[in-house]
């Protein structure tokens, strides 16, 4: 299933207003789920990675380590596979399921459903 890019950016804006000094976000998404190269967050392209592998999740921090913007990097894999040093420079020092029910709570402020 594809994810549209609105949804994309609001989970990582999410992401990084718990963590404003992290330099990336980290999705787990698979790596067919999202086409774009960017998305827009308060009126900024963000730069969004799809890594393959722990070690192309390295390379994109590597790549964007000084960037203006934070980049959001979508690994498909766990946290185990990516090691502390890589969390460590990740918003909130984790790595992020994607939940469109928290999406949808964002959008609506709500902050809680009720079943």
């Amino acid at each position: 299933m594809k994810v549209p890019a609105y949804q994309l950016a609001l989970q990582a804006q999410q992401a990084h207003q718990a963590d404003p000094a992290a330099r990336f976000v980290l999705l787990r998404l698979a790596a067919d789920a999202f086409d774009g190269a960017a998305v827009d967050i308060d009126a900024e392209p963000w730069p969004v990675v799809v890594c393959a592998s722990p070690l192309a999740v390295r390379e994109a921090m590597r790549r964007y380590a000084t960037g203006a913007t934070p980049a959001v990097l979508l690994f498909a894999g766990t946290e185990e596979d990516l090691g502390h040093d890589v969390l460590a420079r990740c918003a909130k020092r984790r790595l992020f399921a994607h939940d469109l029910w928290q999406t949808v709570l964002a959008l609506f402020r709500a902050a809680s459903l009720d079943p």
